[in-house]
């Protein structure tokens, strides 16, 4: 099988029964991995912090530990769900709730470092524009199932457009730009794909474009855009958290200064356990360290194209929801590094982004695992409905060869090719 074949998915792709599972266990093996590297990480990198403001070290580390015990829960409960549940609830009732959860953010949320993005329920905070990028996904990738040989009809587009705007207004008002910025490339990548024209993305690229310079008329939020660019010049500003975050690189070379030697985590890059973690990761365990936790990530978002293309392209089993769910899972996963690492290496103004599975944070786990566990459950379907194929192709052989010892006629040549392919 050539490369390409592989990498963009297998349309006539076989099973076989000594796998052992009916699921792929990379996308348990691999969120496990980065979630157990990411409590390190935390752990290591907040320290200093936990200690100034509660007075013992495992602040930090105990509450992301009780939040993958949350999400191990939650990971049980989803992973028997069919994804015809995720389909009928993705129409519009997780879209409503969802919107609802933000819009309450805008009127009574709390003010966490100037930004206006959490409901606090009293023992926790909650983040719901992280459930944003799942639901849109949920919504679009249902709406191409229905529509998709009508999907560059004007009907189509201005349906598609309505909950997508709505969820775009909600960030404005929360002046949420990295939110915005992966929605806007979910969007992009899934609507390519599904073959909606040129003019209509364009359009909704431009307008995206037109929100993102509304937010960034604030002098601050604009020093922020511009400060990348050279942020020694603004070191004493709007530039700091990238100075110490190129500082901090630097001084991890490429094996690093040693787990829990960090320096600049000492009250230099606040909240370092959350968006710029992968710089102390970098200063304490070096370049191979954040190599290993790319690859891994990699490895988790290349899978999900492939499962993705392989059901777009199935002969046998095509189905529109599992493959631009994947697809649309993996290029939320894939952005978000991308940006996240370009951010600490300023090649991308701060945004506010954390990696997934790595940085400190309930909702973003939270809604990480979920969709993970959406991806079980596709990988799931798709081998019990190949060995359900196998199954009834198996039984109409016997039943015709049945007849034709009957009958004295031959098997069907039909029937022979589903059973050996």
């Amino acid at each position: 099988m050539s490369f390409w074949t592989r990498l963009l998915g297998n349309g006539d792709k076989k099973y076989s029964l000594n796998d052992g599972v009916m699921f792929d266990t990379w996308y348990i093996v691999l969120p496990a991995i980065l979630t157990v590297i990411g409590l390190i990480a935390i752990y290591s990198s907040s320290i200093y912090v936990s200690v100034e403001k509660f007075g013992t070290e495992t602040h930090y580390m105990l509450r992301q530990l009780g939040y993958c015990v949350i999400s191990i829960f939650i990971f049980m409960v989803l992973l028997n769900v069919s994804t015809k549940r995720w389909y009928d609830w993705g129409r519009w009732k997780i879209v409503l709730f969802v919107a609802v959860l933000s819009l309450l953010v805008v009127f009574v949320g709390r003010d966490i470092n100037g930004a206006k993005r959490w409901l606090s329920l009293g023992f926790c905070n909650i983040q719901p524009s992280e459930f944003m990028k799942l639901s849109l996904i949920l919504f679009v990738s249902g709406y191409i199932q229905r529509h998709h040989d009508e999907i560059n009809s004007v009907w189509c587009n201005i349906l598609v457009a309505i909950p997508i705007a709505i969820f775009l207004f909600i960030l404005m008002l929360q002046r949420d730009m990295g939110t915005m910025v992966i929605i806007g490339a979910i969007l992009m990548v899934t609507l390519f794909i599904a073959g909606m024209q040129w003019k209509v993305i364009f359009t909704a690229g431009v307008l995206s474009l037109i929100g993102v310079l509304l937010l960034i008329q604030d002098p601050y939020r604009m020093g922020k855009i511009t400060s990348f660019y050279n942020p020694f010049e603004s070191r004493t500003g709007t530039g700091f958290q990238l100075c110490m975050s190129l500082i901090a690189i630097a001084k991890g070379g490429l094996w690093g200064q040693g787990l829990g030697n960090s320096e600049i985590k000492l009250s230099y890059i606040p909240e370092p356990h959350t968006d710029f973690i992968m710089s102390i990761v970098s200063e304490e365990c070096g370049f191979i360290a954040v190599l290993v936790v790319f690859i891994l990530e990699l490895m988790l978002i290349v899978r999900g194209f492939m499962m993705g293309f392989e059901a777009l392209s199935s002969k046998t089993d095509r189905n529109y929801f599992h493959g631009f769910c994947a697809i649309g899972i993996s290029t939320w996963f894939g952005v978000q590094c991308i940006i996240n690492m370009g951010v600490i290496c300023a090649l991308f103004p701060t945004k506010g982004l954390t990696m997934p599975f790595i940085s400190y944070g309930g909702t973003s786990l939270i809604s990480s695992v979920m969709a993970v566990c959406i991806l079980l459950r596709i990988s799931y379907e798709r081998k019990c409905s190949y060995f359900n194929r196998i199954r009834k192709a198996q039984m109409r052989y016997k039943q015709v060869n049945k007849r034709s010892h009957e009958g004295g006629r031959q098997v069907a040549g039909n029937d022979n090719k589903i059973l050996n392919s």
